[in-house]
């Protein structure tokens, strides 16, 4: 909400809102919860951009209720670049993720690959991807959100909790963005 609420109207800030999650048969991590079609929900309809980042608060809000399902972040993370890319009313483009990068997704046969394509993407759409794990959640693959974003021109931060990056918010150089939570 912190970083969020730094998008205000009559800046030159936009921001748009998504979450990801997907339920696989053959794993026992709980039913997909988002509204929408899995991998990837994009909030506001219709989904889109705006410079009123608090007119998410609503959305974030259900966030602790949806804590279920399986991990499709390289999937996901492709569909917010093409969002990005494709509707982003700014010429400088990004995708904020936080994740712990653990991907399930039976349908990526290695994580490695799946990010290599997703890396791809990115630079082909001119699209930085900055990467945040919070160290709170168990198996937080720091190597690969660092290299997501060291090879696409984005920053990776780790914290111990999201509080701890109020200060990093108001810095972020980009214009916009798309968070992914997990």
């Amino acid at each position: 909400k912190t970083f969020l609420g730094s998008v205000r109207p009559g800046g030159t800030d936009w921001v748009s809102l998504g979450a990801f999650a997907a339920d696989y048969p053959l794993t026992n991590n709980g039913p997909y919860l988002l509204p929408g079609t899995p991998p990837l929900h994009i909030y506001r309809n219709p989904p889109g951009f705006t410079q009123d980042g608090a007119s998410f608060y609503p959305d974030i809000d259900t966030f602790p209720g949806l804590e279920s399902g399986d991990s499709p972040v390289y999937a996901a993370l492709d569909l917010m670049v093409a969002h990005v890319s494709a509707n982003g009313p700014t010429a400088r483009k990004a995708v904020v993720v936080f994740s712990d990068a653990v991907d399930n997704d039976p349908n990526c046969a290695s994580e490695q690959t799946c990010r290599n394509a997703t890396v791809v993407a990115a630079n082909l759409a001119s699209v930085r991807v900055f990467t945040i794990g919070l160290s709170t959640s168990p198996g937080v693959k720091v190597e690969a959100l660092a290299d997501l974003a060291n090879r696409t021109g984005g920053t990776f931060l780790l914290a111990p909790d999201a509080s701890s990056l109020i200060p990093i918010y108001g810095s972020t150089p980009f214009e916009t963005s798309l968070f992914g939570l997990r």
